[in-house]
């Protein structure tokens, strides 16, 4: 195969894999199903919160490494959390702990996202194996589930989608039980690996990144509108699902290849200039009757705006990040460090904006966090280099 081609196979399996749920919030969204997509959407980022934060950068660093042990290791790891925690979901809903609607759909798609967790590092062996069949057949696969979901949507059937998702949860649960036959004869214990977890900077680093990133959501669905609040996560999901994804899945796959990622980028700007020159096909889907603010179609097209241009700056400021891990792995601690001021300074934003400011400048936070996360990794870059 051409190695462009496998490069693509490979950004696209990871991309597919990790930006699964963020689709879905917006799917339901488009169907109108916004109590759904707002619950999806702070599940997801306490879940990310949990989950990234245990297992840091561990699959980036596996996949630059080549380390099969550790993949196992990490492999088993993440099992046994993911047990831990579709039990104590399953309690608290059985005692009707959360008084919400939809339960078991929310349910499969929590299970899905934590699934998914652990079957990157299925596709992380694929790719330190080069089996790039086994990539091509997944990718394909997912990619058929998303142009499904799409369909549905289109068609308006939206009682399908629990139809789809349960397949797709038999698939991933077929595909990781099946690798965890070989990860249970790893002897680490699960004690250990969470004391590692908890001494390794890179963690602290993950738990304040997703961390803030929770926080600002609940900050906003506490003090406005459900619809207002559903529909500013949605843009911000959307602005950020490329760098994130990049960031924990194939940023480094890039830099492991010795590809230039000048292409990627200008495709990505090319990408959101489209959107921004073509604001009012998107606006449809947006409420016009939110309290807080006298012209929301207005606000939500200078919010999409600025999304798209901060969404190129925090592309960068993550690809500089992911070189300064990559190339110099002594200065880890620091780029984790930059990780700390980047989430404590979004924190400080958000909080001001909410309790000192109008709500309506909420639409220049995602912007001024971009410009800020650029610079911080471009100055810790520059410094390197030099």
């Amino acid at each position: 195969m051409n190695n462009y081609f496998l490069l693509l196979n490979i950004t696209s399996v990871y991309l597919t894999n990790s930006i699964f749920v963020t689709f879905l919030t917006i799917i339901f969204f488009i169907s109108g199903l916004t109590d759904i997509a707002l619950a999806i959407s702070i599940s997801q980022s306490f879940l990310a919160c949990v989950t990234y934060t245990l297992s840091s950068h561990s699959r980036s660093l596996i996949v630059s490494d080549s380390n099969m042990y550790k993949l196992l290791s990490e492999y088993f790891f993440r099992i046994k959390v993911v047990g831990i925690f579709l039990l104590v979901i399953l309690i608290l809903y059985y005692f009707n702990f959360y008084k919400i609607e939809n339960k078991f759909l929310i349910f499969v798609i929590i299970a899905i996202s934590l699934l998914q967790w652990i079957y990157e590092l299925n596709i992380a062996k694929g790719e330190i194996k080069k089996d790039y069949k086994f990539i091509l057949s997944v990718n394909s696969f997912l990619i058929l589930i998303f142009l499904i979901f799409c369909t549905i949507c289109i068609l308006d059937q939206y009682s399908y989608y629990i139809i789809l998702l349960l397949i797709l949860l038999i698939f991933l649960l077929i595909q990781v039980i099946k690798s965890s036959l070989v990860a249970i004869f790893i002897k680490d214990k699960m004690i250990f690996k969470l004391k590692n977890v908890i001494n390794d900077k890179s963690t602290i680093s993950s738990f304040f990144i997703y961390f803030s990133n929770f926080i600002w959501k609940i900050l906003i669905a506490l003090y406005t509108e459900k619809n207002f609040a559903i529909s500013v996560f949605i843009v911000h999901s959307f602005s950020t699902f490329v760098s994130s994804t990049y960031t924990n899945s194939f940023g480094y796959t890039f830099l492991k290849n010795n590809k230039k990622i000048i292409v990627f980028l200008f495709t990505y700007f090319t990408f959101t200039s489209i959107i921004i020159f073509n604001t009012n096909l998107i606006l449809k889907y947006f409420p016009n009757n939110i309290t807080l603010i006298d012209n929301p179609i207005s606000f939500f097209q200078e919010l999409i705006i600025y999304c798209m241009v901060g969404s190129n700056f925090l592309l960068l400021g993550q690809y500089f990040r992911s070189k300064n891990i990559f190339f110099f792995p002594q200065y880890r601690k620091h780029i984790f460090s930059a990780d700390i001021i980047f989430s404590i300074l979004i924190l400080f934003y958000i909080s001001v904006i909410v309790f000192f400011m109008d709500i309506v400048l909420i639409k220049y936070l995602f912007l001024i966090s971009s410009i800020t996360n650029y610079f911080i990794y471009y100055y810790y870059w520059s410094l390197k280099k030099n």
